[in-house]
């Protein structure tokens, strides 16, 4: 198992901004119907946390991305946000103020930089990517498509093949 994970913090206006990045890969045991298989799989680890919290370290809010502003359910915060500038939101119900939204961004790309990518991490996400390109390519081809045109009038529900 390979992480790198670092956490960035920021103190705005007293709120706390915690950025926590974890990249890397593990390796999970496979098991068949609960019993060990004797075999293992690499897997991936890309996480982000994004936490918010008070002065007294209560988590207002937290999630895995910034979020663009949105219409929630309440109509008048959401215009109260607009008025005040927000930039972004985190959750369901939090506006950032254009501080914090700073604040975050500036935390994220601390995190970035301090917890790269690992290199057999790299590997396997080019590898999957390759996989399925190939599988893209395989399911777009002409014979493909003509193949499950077939399929659909042979097995259709007025088929007369």
């Amino acid at each position: 198992m390979t992480t790198n994970k670092y956490t960035a913090k920021r103190n705005v206006n007293g709120k706390i901004v915690e950025v926590t990045i974890e990249r890397g890969t593990y390796t999970r045991e496979i098991s068949l119907d609960g019993a060990p298989s004797g075999t293992s799989k690499t897997e991936t680890i890309d996480t982000t946390v994004i936490t918010l919290r008070d002065a007294t370290g209560k988590v207002v809010a937290s999630g895995s991305e910034i979020r663009p502003m949105a219409c929630g359910k309440n109509l008048n915060n959401y215009n109260q946000a607009v008025q005040m500038g927000c930039k972004g939101m985190i959750g369901d119900k939090v506006f950032l103020t254009p501080a914090v939204y700073d604040a975050i961004v500036e935390a994220i790309e601390e995190a970035n930089a301090a917890a790269p990518k690992t290199d057999e991490q790299i590997q396997i996400e080019n590898a999957k990517a390759a996989a399925k390109k190939s599988y893209d390519d395989w399911y777009n081809s002409d014979e493909q498509k003509k193949s499950r045109e077939f399929e659909r009038k042979f097995y259709g529900q007025h088929s007369d093949l």
